[in-house]
């Protein structure tokens, strides 16, 4: 509850070493990142099904495009070199990728 800060629901997940971060919602979803991307759909049982699987990227944050959904993932690379930015629509399937400067973080729509 953004109001008073009290939890609302809780979700579990099946493993105690998991980390999500960056999480992103749409139209009755929450997206996440915890090694692979995740969605939860808030109509469902709340259980995650990961829609797109990582083979081993860096990925650092994720955004949904709020006009189509689509949802942008960025990856770090090494965080070093340049990353870049990947384009699924929202059932994992790729539909671009793009280079970026260093360690890219944050997207605007």
């Amino acid at each position: 509850n953004p109001y008073n800060f009290n939890s609302v629901e809780e979700i579990l997940l099946d493993n105690n070493n998991s980390y999500p971060s960056s999480f992103s919602f749409s139209n009755g979803k929450i997206y996440f990142l915890n090694k692979h991307v995740y969605n939860i759909s808030l109509q469902s049982d709340l259980t995650p099904e990961i829609i797109w699987n990582n083979n081993g990227d860096q990925l650092y944050n994720i955004a949904v495009d709020p006009y189509n959904e689509d949802l942008y993932i960025t990856n770090a690379k090494d965080y070093i070199q340049k990353g870049s930015i990947y384009r699924i629509d929202s059932n994992g399937v790729i539909i671009d990728e793009f280079l970026t400067g260093i360690i890219p973080k944050s997207m605007v729509f």
